[in-house]
């Protein structure tokens, strides 16, 4: 069983460990369009310039991302990320989210970089318990990590800056400095915000207990 010691252990690993990776990608090829049979000289119109956002009918083993605009990826500390909640298996998470980049640490940490830009840590008894938000501008982020589309229930997507997580949340429980980023601590929500110079880069939201 891995222990909440062993957890924070862990999430402090992902945030170094999460600059060096680099997760593959498989390229979704679109499908030609034959020509009307009255219009011949349609036949050569290459295919990729009448590409369309994939919908469910075309992905056949990855469910479609949820997208940002329906507030599918809200994020909500002590609770989760739009349908994602804490406690959730991993076959759940990938159930909802499809298939991650890469699967680590024994099966304990999703990686979903190239689509929503998070990292998930489980545990394989209490299920998901630490979410790591991420943006492109985390210092050295690998080039693959897209920045989290997503917010806040409360409006903070990343960008943010101190006062704009202050007037959402109120003053930290306490702030430290760790190298570059200035970290605000928010215990009661289990929360952190990370922010370099002023720009929120990552959110740290834990299961609570």
């Amino acid at each position: 069983m891995v222990t909440e010691k062993h957890l924070k252990i862990l999430m402090v690993w992902v945030c170094t460990f999460v600059l060096t990776l680099a997760a593959s990608s498989c390229k979704k090829e679109p499908q030609p369009t034959p020509p009307p049979p009255e219009q011949g000289t349609a036949a050569n119109v290459p295919a990729e310039t009448k590409t369309t956002t994939p919908t469910s009918d075309v992905v056949s083993k990855t469910p479609t991302p949820p997208e940002a605009e329906d507030d599918r990826l809200q994020v909500v500390p002590l609770v989760g990320l739009g349908p994602i909640t804490f406690g959730m298996s991993k076959d759940q998470i990938i159930g909802l989210l499809g298939e991650p980049d890469k699967i680590e640490a024994g099966g304990m940490m999703l990686q979903y970089f190239k689509t929503i830009g998070v990292v998930m840590l489980i545990d394989p008894v209490k299920g998901l318990r630490a979410i790591d938000i991420l943006s492109k501008q985390f210092p050295q982020a690998p080039p693959e990590l897209i920045t989290f589309p997503g917010k806040t229930k409360e409006g903070i997507a990343m960008g943010a800056n101190r006062e704009q997580i202050v007037a959402a949340y109120g003053e930290p429980d306490s702030t430290s400095v760790r190298g570059v980023f200035e970290i605000l601590h928010y215990d009661k929500l289990a929360t952190q915000f990370l922010l370099v110079e002023n720009e929120l880069v990552n959110i740290k939201i834990r299961a609570p207990g």
